[in-house]
């Protein structure tokens, strides 16, 4: 492994359907595979959200993104797409629906020979992130044999105060 290039992974996008991942988000990863720094074969990056759109939804409304984010090796990003792109929906962000988010995860760890090291990249409203990370932690999703990250979108709360009482949540889990 080169000195950019990152450990195999699983990244997670919580609130995967949202605008600013399909312009921003998988764009972003996508150039960081064509730097060589996120390997194909290391790297999953599993879409989860509330929206029963499926795996080759996803992957078809990604590879849309990706075009229109100027992308145009058409080969190329649905290769990306197929061998990278995974998606589980979350129905009503329910304790089950993240048990079910959880043995998706290790199932596809274990099918790709994976350690489990994990990101999770919550793109969500500050308000809705301390259920996603009671649920990611009640499923078990937070602790691993591996290396476990968690990313939040900004803004961070939407004042100091809120800020604050945002940190101390987190805390608990983190």
């Amino acid at each position: 492994m080169s000195e950019h290039q990152v450990e195999p992974h699983v990244f997670v996008i919580i609130g995967a359907t949202g605008d600013l991942t399909r312009r921003k988000l998988l764009p972003a990863l996508y150039h960081l595979r064509d730097q060589g720094i996120l390997e194909t074969r290391n790297t999953l990056i599993v879409g989860a959200a509330l929206p029963e759109m499926g795996e080759e939804g996803f992957r078809l409304w990604a590879f849309e993104g990706l075009e229109k984010a100027g992308w145009r090796n058409e080969s190329e990003l649905r290769v990306w797409c197929d061998e990278c792109l995974h998606y589980q929906t979350l129905h009503e962000g329910s304790s089950q629906d993240y048990e079910a988010l959880a043995l998706y995860i290790r199932r596809l760890e274990r099918m790709h020979n994976m350690p489990e090291n994990r990101v999770f990249y919550l793109a969500l409203p500050p308000d809705t992130v301390p259920i996603a990370m009671e649920r990611l932690a009640e499923a078990g999703l937070l602790k691993s044999h591996g290396w476990v990250r968690v990313v939040f979108e900004k803004p961070f709360g939407h004042d100091f105060p809120s800020a604050r009482h945002l940190n101390t949540t987190l805390h608990q889990y983190i």
